[in-house]
């Protein structure tokens, strides 16, 4: 929860500093969709790696670990892995999806004539 509290915060602030680019994108010809799949990838990219490198390799050496203090063991499972990435990527979805439709449709002549 704290975590896509988090990403959600992130993603408001990076739209509102990266408003501009986006409204230059969309004046030299992006569509509104194109814009909305480049803010969510950036998110998607950096989120996924994260899980690899957290969710899968550490959690999985500390499981182990974990494990082999108990007399009957149980094996740790793949789906068990994949199941943390597809939620994963479900709350970055979530939480960026809405900051992405608000900035496409921002009128660029509107943003691009400010002085920020």
């Amino acid at each position: 929860m704290t975590s896509g509290l988090g990403l959600y915060s992130l993603s408001s602030f990076l739209a509102i500093k990266r408003t501009k680019d986006f409204s230059i994108r969309r004046v030299f010809g992006a569509s509104r969709q194109q814009v909305v799949l480049y803010h969510i990838s950036d998110f998607l990219k950096l989120s996924i790696f994260a899980t690899i490198i957290s969710g899968w390799v550490i959690a999985y050496f500390i499981a182990l670990a974990w494990l082999d203090g108990f007399t009957y063991r149980t094996n740790i499972k793949l789906e068990n892995f994949i199941i943390t990435i597809i939620l994963n990527v479900a709350i970055v979805l979530i939480s960026v999806i809405y900051h992405s439709i608000k900035i496409s449709n921002i009128n660029p002549a509107v943003t691009l004539k400010s002085e920020d």
